[in-house]
C-alpha cells in the first residue's frame, strides 16, 4: 500500500514438505509472516518492520545446519530449516535522510530465537546494525555502499559476520 507519504507491506509464506522427497521429515510446515512501514517526513523517512517464523526457519537452514542446529532433520541442505517448534520474533528500524545528491541510511534489527530454537541457540538474540549511501548520478543511475554487522550471527554466542556492499544501479 502506498498513498502520500505512507509506505506498507505484508507477506506470508508457508512451505509444505514433500515427505516423498526424503525419510524423517516433519510433518510441520514452516511459515513467516512480515509487516513494515515506513513514513516520509522530507527531511528523514522512518522505517519499522515486525515478523515471525513457526516451525522452522525460511532463510536459515543451511547456515543453522553449520551451526549444529538441524532440528533431527539428516538433511538440512538449502534455505530451509525444517524444525518443529521453533520460533523467531523478529523486528527493525531505520532512518533515512536525504544527503546531498544521495541518501543515507540506517538501521538496527534483532532476532530472538522461541520454543525450541531457545533451548538449542547458545545466545539470545541475533542483532545486526546497519548503514549505507546512495548517490544520485542522474534520474536514472546511482550508487551505492553500505556496511552491516551482525552480532551473534544465527544465534551462535560470539559469532560475528561484517558485510561490505558497493554497487551501480542503472533503470531502464
Amino acid at each position: 500500500y502506498e498513498a502520500g507519504p505512507i509506505l506498507a507491506a505484508a507477506s506470508y509464506d508457508r512451505i509444505f514438505p514433500n515427505q516423498g522427497v526424503m525419510e524423517n521429515i516433519p510433518t510441520d510446515s514452516p511459515r513467516a509472516w512480515l509487516m513494515g512501514a515506513s513514513y516520509d517526513f522530507k527531511v528523514l523517512k522512518i522505517s519499522m518492520a515486525v515478523g515471525q517464523q513457526f516451525d522452522g526457519i525460511i532463510q536459515g537452514g543451511s547456515a543453522l545446519s553449520r551451526a549444529g542446529i538441524d532440528g533431527g532433520v539428516t538433511n538440512t541442505q538449502g534455505d530451509i530449516l525444517l524444525y518443529p517448534n521453533a520460533k523467531i520474533d523478529a523486528w527493525m528500524i531505520g532512518v533515512t535522510v536525504p544527503l546531498g545528491r544521495g541518501e543515507f541510511a540506517s538501521s538496527f534489527q534483532q532476532a530472538r530465537p522461541q520454543g525450541a530454537l531457545a533451548t538449542e541457540a547458545s545466545s539470545q538474540f541475533q542483532n545486526i546494525s546497519s548503514v549505507g549511501y546512495s548517490y544520485m548520478f542522474t534520474k536514472r543511475t546511482s550508487a551505492y555502499a553500505y556496511y552491516s554487522y551482525s552480532q551473534d550471527y544465527m544465534f551462535v554466542a560470539n559469532g560475528s559476520v561484517s558485510t561490505l556492499g558497493v554497487g551501480l544501479v542503472h533503470r531502464f
